[in-house]
């Protein structure tokens, strides 16, 4: 496999993942909403390139992923925490399931930055301010993918855009 983690994607989502209230934050709307933390971190990175997400126009391949490779592992590396605690090999067999699961994420990352140089900065982005609303339009879509209730939508919007605009 190629070099996935060779792009800029992939270093923004390391840079704020290793905030403990990013992480915090995705893994709650992942588990809460149901929402996919790349195409989280995607819509944020893309609106700082000035590029808007359509997620009408992402490849299908993405999605299939995340639905048939990545949330199985989860599952499975979840299924088996209580156990490995007071299992040595089972331990280690969890350990081997997350590196495919973060190797599954990479993959990921790389496609959705492949399909990003396919889109077109948006014109006239020079201040924060519009910045700040193409962030706010990408997570929308991400959000709306979700078990999120519309009433939610403009909180959870303005919270992840608290912890995951890098400032």
């Amino acid at each position: 496999m190629h070099n996935a983690t060779n792009n800029p994607f992939w270093s923004y989502s390391l840079t704020q993942y290793s905030n403990k209230d990013c992480e915090t934050f995705c893994l709650e709307a992942q588990n809460r909403l149901g929402l996919d933390i790349n195409l989280i971190l995607f819509g944020v990175w893309l609106a700082t390139q000035n590029r808007a997400l359509n997620l009408d126009q992402l490849p299908s391949y993405i999605e299939k992923h995340q639905r048939d490779i990545i949330a199985p592992l989860r599952d499975l590396r979840k299924s088996m925490r209580d156990r490995a605690q007071s299992n040595e090999e089972l331990s280690t067999l969890r350990n081997s399931v997350k590196g495919l699961e973060l190797q599954a994420e990479q993959l990921e990352q790389w496609w959705l930055f492949q399909f990003s140089t396919t889109l077109l900065p948006m014109t006239k982005m020079d201040k924060a301010k519009d910045k700040i609303e193409l962030m706010r339009a990408n997570l929308k879509q991400v959000y709306r993918l979700g078990r999120g209730t519309v009433e939610s939508e403009g909180d959870w919007i303005e919270a992840a855009i608290h912890h995951l605009y890098p400032s």
